[in-house]
């Protein structure tokens, strides 16, 4: 039996268009290890005292790149971390970037930002607030399709 290509593709091509590039997808996993200051003036993040202890930590993790047209695509994601209930006041969070690009892609750039509070509420001021950023090394291309790339990020707020 023969395949025929869809109406859209066909008039695409006699138009001069090239087709749609094949997708490549895959995984980005971003594993935070956040270490919580107590560092004499540093706000107390962990106590109950004063009001801003225990207040939410959010990760956020950003991948994107260009195809060879320069079209970007930017992927971003953002969860709450997890506390340590015992030990040194630290935190932990795992961020899941499911993507698809098209093929080519060029250089991929990681992002990656740790927030103090990590979420806000009606009646809340947002303070004390603490924002910590990293541009992880680059990609020199697109992982393989169907590829798991894992990246730590280590930060103290």
């Amino acid at each position: 039996m023969k395949k025929f290509a869809p109406l859209a593709v066909i008039l695409l091509s006699f138009l001069g268009f090239a087709r749609p590039a094949h997708a490549a997808g895959g995984v980005f996993v971003f594993n935070f290890t956040i270490t919580i200051s107590t560092a004499q003036g540093a706000p107390n993040y962990t106590t109950g005292n004063p009001a801003s202890a225990n207040v939410p930590i959010s990760c956020t993790a950003s991948v994107s790149t260009f195809d060879s047209t320069a079209r970007n695509f930017t992927e971003t994601a953002t969860v709450l971390a997890v506390r340590s209930t015992v030990g040194a006041p630290t935190a932990t969070c795992k961020v899941v970037i499911p993507y698809s690009w098209p093929v080519p892609t060029g250089q991929v750039t990681l992002n990656t930002t740790v927030q103090v509070p990590g979420t806000f509420t009606s009646g809340s001021t947002g303070l004390p607030f603490r924002w910590s950023s990293q541009a992880l090394a680059p990609l020199s291309t697109t992982p393989a399709n169907g590829a798991i790339t894992t990246k730590a990020v280590a930060v103290t707020i």
